[in-house]
Order: structure tokens, then sequence, then C-alpha cells
């Protein structure tokens, strides 16, 4: 069994792309831990704020099949490449952590993301 942390923020209808998000990933992912989500200033960007949410499954697939997942989630739930061409990102789900190894090393350094990360690890440990 694989352990996998992913992180996903929309900027465009934040709240119900979010929702959406979370409805997709629960149904790919059924055992499913969410952190809360925060509101976050848009990174290198001018755009409307970022909401957040991080969160933890187990799985047995492998990363490359985690990965194709979320890239699959994300055309479903609307995110396409024009739109983010114009910094409109209605979901952008990105894999975190997987078996330990982290990715996108330098989003770790973000507040949020340490605040979500420490938040989810309470949640799990429970």
């Amino acid at each position: 069994m694989h352990e996998a942390i992913i992180l996903f923020g929309s900027n465009d209808n934040q709240e119900q792309n979010v929702s959406n998000a979370k409805g997709v990933l629960s149904v790919l992912f059924p055992h499913i831990t969410f952190s809360s989500s925060v509101w976050t200033e848009p990174v290198g960007v001018q755009t409307d704020r970022f909401l957040n949410c991080m969160c933890f499954f187990t799985t047995t697939h492998g990363k490359t099949q985690v990965m194709r997942a979320l890239k699959h989630a994300e055309n479903k739930l609307g995110s396409t490449t024009a739109d983010r061409n114009r910094n409109k990102v209605t979901i952008d789900i990105d894999l975190m952590m997987f078996d330990g190894e982290k990715l996108h090393q330098t989003d770790w350094n973000r507040n949020y993301v340490i605040q979500l990360y420490e938040e989810l690890k309470k949640k799990v440990k429970n």
C-alpha cells in the first residue's frame, strides 16, 4: 500500500471548484482525509485569491498511475490550458508526496503548505 498527499486549489469560483474536486478525489481514493481549506494570495501572478486544500490517502496504485488520475481529474473538473494561460485556475491538483518522497520541493516552503500538512498529519494520526 502506498501513501500519498495531494495539494489542490482554485482561483475561480473557488469554493465550488474545491468542493467539486473533493467529490472527484473521494471517488478516486475512497479512504481519503482532507485538511481544512485556506485562502492564499497568488504567487507570481495577478489573479483573485486561491482556495487551497490538502489531502492524504492510501492506494495500491503506483506514482505514475496516481499522477495520471490527477491529470484526468483536473480535465474532468474543467481545467484547461487556455484558461491557465489567462491565469484562470479552475482547479490545480498536485501530487506533493508519494511514499515519503516530497515532490514540488519549493512549494513545501510556503506557509500555507506547512500549515495544511501539519493539520493533516494530526488528522491522519487520530
